[in-house]
């Protein structure tokens, strides 16, 4: 029957009392005069069968439980080692060329501070130069590293972002997949580390282990106001944002399950064309 305006309601079956087990096996009655209609495409085996998810099925969902978990701890240990995220995701040029150049800044400077003779011969300003160098590149392999961690579906708790963030700022960003944030707060962070350590006695230390003298723009670097207005405007905001983002990532993805897809037009897409007649 090719009418349109002719609905086909199922096969017509016997006569079904409501309440009845037939009633209950998915036989309707929507005209309420007593005959019961099946509904089509679905036996009551097949009904079983969806409301009895398989063992294959669960093992597959733990499973996947457990991979996404494995991953959210490698990007969260990234914030400690550059690369380790990346190499979780199976990202392997990026998470090798991270962690790889990240050892080899950490060598320079413990071979540059531990074995001052290598430099003998050299102005008194190399040593502290390589190992400034060192730091400078080891930050923006940690930012890098941050800036292109793979995105995780789903977000962390919001507590527990938060608490990433208060640690090191930017980690708990980079977990809530807001990345270009997490670059921007650990930049923060790392410029709010130059500027204690530019006072620190670790700094005139290593000066005076190479018998170099300090520049003059060592003690701007390090300014009070510097020191003390970064931090302070850094960390609550990042710390803030960390657990408004978890939360606003969680709140979006209960939203899409219980909604379901989107139509094709708000996605973007056309509108599906009405059938022809």
């Amino acid at each position: 029957m090719d009418r349109p305006d002719v609905y086909d309601l199922g096969e017509i079956r016997r006569a079904v009392r409501p309440g009845s087990a037939a009633a209950s096996r998915g036989v309707a009655d929507p005209t309420g005069t007593g005959w019961g209609v099946r509904r089509p495409g679905r036996t009551p085996a097949e009904g079983s069968r969806l409301r009895r998810p398989s063992r294959e099925a669960g093992a597959t969902a733990a499973a996947e439980t457990l991979r996404m978990a494995i991953r959210r701890a490698a990007a969260a240990s990234s914030a400690a080692c550059p690369g380790l995220g990346h190499l979780a995701a199976g990202r392997w040029r990026a998470g090798l060329f991270l962690s790889t150049h990240t050892a080899l800044c950490v060598a320079v400077a413990r071979a540059v501070w531990c074995e001052p003779r290598l430099l003998a011969g050299t102005p008194s300003w190399t040593g502290p130069l390589l190992v400034a160098a060192a730091a400078v590149g080891a930050a923006g392999l940690h930012v890098a590293g941050l800036a292109t961690l793979p995105r995780l579906p789903g977000a962390p708790p919001p507590p527990l972002s938060a608490a990433a963030s208060a640690l090191i700022p930017g980690w708990g960003q980079a977990l809530n997949g807001c990345r270009i944030r997490a670059a921007l707060f650990a930049t923060c962070a790392w410029a709010a580390a130059a500027a204690w350590l530019s006072v620190s006695p670790a700094a005139g230390l290593l000066f005076a282990r190479f018998g170099a003298v300090p520049p003059s723009w060592l003690g701007a670097l390090g300014a009070a106001p510097l020191r003390w207005a970064l931090p302070a405007a850094c960390w609550p905001v990042a710390v803030y944002d960390a657990a408004a983002g978890a939360a606003a990532r969680r709140r979006a993805g209960r939203t899409s399950l219980t909604s379901g897809p989107a139509p094709a037009r708000e996605r973007g897409g056309r509108a599906p064309a009405a059938p022809r007649a």
